[in-house]
C-alpha cells in the first residue's frame, strides 16, 4: 500500500469513529493469510511482485479526502484456476443444458486494475469519498479472496452491496462493473437473489451496459421467476452477444411457457 494514502482518515457515518486506510485494510484482513505493508509510492511502483503479494492499493489525497485505486496480483496457480472456471461455466437451475451460462453471465474479474475516474468523485462529499474508498478496499479484498478460494469473499461482497446505500446514484461505469462482478460471484455460488440485487445496482450506476440486462434475464429465468420472462427476453433480440443463441432461447421459452391465447 502506498504511504500517500495509508494514513488518511476514512470518515464513517455519524456516531462511528473513523479509521485510517491502512487500519481499515488491517481490520478486514484479520485472520487471513495477508497483512498490509506500507511502502513509499516510488518503491511500490518499482518493486517486484511476489507469490505472497495479494493486491496493491494506491491513490491520491486532498482536502476533500482520499481517492483510491487498486490492483490484484495474479499468481500462476490462480491464473490456471480462473481459466478453468471460464471454460467450464456455471450451472444455474435447469437452463445451463440449453444455454451455456458463460455466454450470458459476463465478468470483468480478469481486469486487474480498478480506477474510479473523474468527474464521478469530484462531486462527492468527504463522507461519500470515504464510502467510495471503503468500497474499493472491499472490492479488491473480495476479489483477492475469490481468487484464493477463501470463504471470506462472501462477506466482503455482501458488504459491497450494503455500501451502495451510502453512495449517490450517479452514473459510473467502474462502479457498474464492481456490482456486475459482485452479481457474478453470487450467481457462481448459487445465491441468485443476491445476484439480482447486485445487478439492479449495476444498472443504476451503468444503465447503458447491455450485459447487465442479459445477465438479469438469465438469472430471472434460472431462478424460476416466470412472471417477468416475456418483458425481459424480447429485448435480447437486439443484443449482439446473444444473437447466435437467441433461436434456442426462444424455443426453450415457448416450450416451457407458451404465450396465452390472444396475447
Amino acid at each position: 500500500m502506498s504511504d500517500a494514502v495509508a494514513w488518511e482518515i476514512l470518515k464513517y457515518p455519524a456516531g462511528k469513529r473513523g479509521k485510517t486506510v491502512v487500519g481499515e485494510v488491517a481490520s478486514l484482513l484479520s485472520g487471513s493469510a495477508y497483512h498490509p505493508v506500507v511502502l513509499k509510492e516510488r518503491e511500490l511502483v518499482h518493486s517486484d511482485r511476489h507469490e505472497r503479494d495479494g493486491f496493491i492499493i494506491w491513490g491520491v489525497a486532498d482536502k476533500l479526502g482520499v481517492v483510491l485505486k487498486a490492483s490484484v496480483v495474479i499468481k500462476e496457480a490462480t491464473a490456471k484456476k480462473l481459466i478453468a472456471d471460464l471454460s467450464a461455466g456455471m450451472k444455474i437451475g435447469d437452463y445451463s443444458g440449453f444455454l451455456p451460462s458463460r455466454h450470458f453471465l459476463q465478468t470483468n474479474f480478469y481486469s486487474l486494475i480498478l480506477k474510479l475516474k473523474p468527474p464521478y468523485y469530484l462531486v462527492l462529499s468527504p463522507e461519500e469519498r470515504s464510502t467510495l474508498a471503503r468500497l474499493v478496499i472491499r472490492y479488491v479484498l473480495a476479489t483477492t479472496f475469490y481468487y484464493d478460494g477463501r470463504p471470506e469473499a462472501a462477506d466482503a461482497f455482501t458488504e459491497i452491496v450494503n455500501l451502495a446505500n451510502l453512495l449517490p446514484t450517479k452514473q459510473s461505469e467502474p462502479l457498474g462493473r464492481i456490482y456486475k462482478n459482485t452479481a457474478y460471484y453470487f450467481a457462481l455460488n448459487g445465491r441468485t437473489t443476491e445476484a439480482l440485487e447486485a445487478l439492479s445496482l449495476a444498472h443504476a450506476f451503468a444503465p447503458a451496459d447491455d450485459e447487465v440486462n442479459v445477465m438479469e434475464t438469465y438469472l430471472v429465468l434460472a431462478s424460476g421467476n416466470t412472471n417477468r420472462r416475456w418483458n425481459l427476453y424480447n429485448p435480447l433480440k437486439l443484443q449482439p452477444m446473444i444473437r447466435p443463441f437467441y433461436p434456442n432461447f426462444e424455443r426453450m421459452l415457448l416450450r416451457r411457457w407458451p404465450p396465452r391465447r390472444g396475447a
